[in-house]
């Protein structure tokens, strides 16, 4: 199978939280927001049900990671990932 450099990982998963989450920054306050036919993200009026929380966590976790760690997770996980350019 078939994975990503770190960096693109990050980027595509940031793309995901943002259809996911009306509100854009480092928190989440989905539950405050109320559904609407207009808005591009896919809010449900509850951060349970968005998965936007989940989404950050997963962010953080590999922003947090080491290029070292990241691989070999990845090569445990059966991922090939790209080589970051430097």
């Amino acid at each position: 199978m078939f994975g990503v450099a770190k960096s693109k990982l990050v980027v595509s998963l940031g793309r995901i939280k943002k259809a996911l989450c009306a509100y854009r920054g480092k928190t989440c306050d989905c539950k405050y927001i109320k559904e609407s036919d207009n808005d591009s993200s896919i809010c449900r009026g509850s951060e349970s049900a968005s998965g936007c929380p989940e989404v950050m966590e997963v962010i953080a976790i590999v922003n947090a990671m080491t290029p070292v760690e990241f691989r070999r997770i990845a090569k445990r996980a059966g991922l090939i990932v790209e080589a970051e350019e430097v």
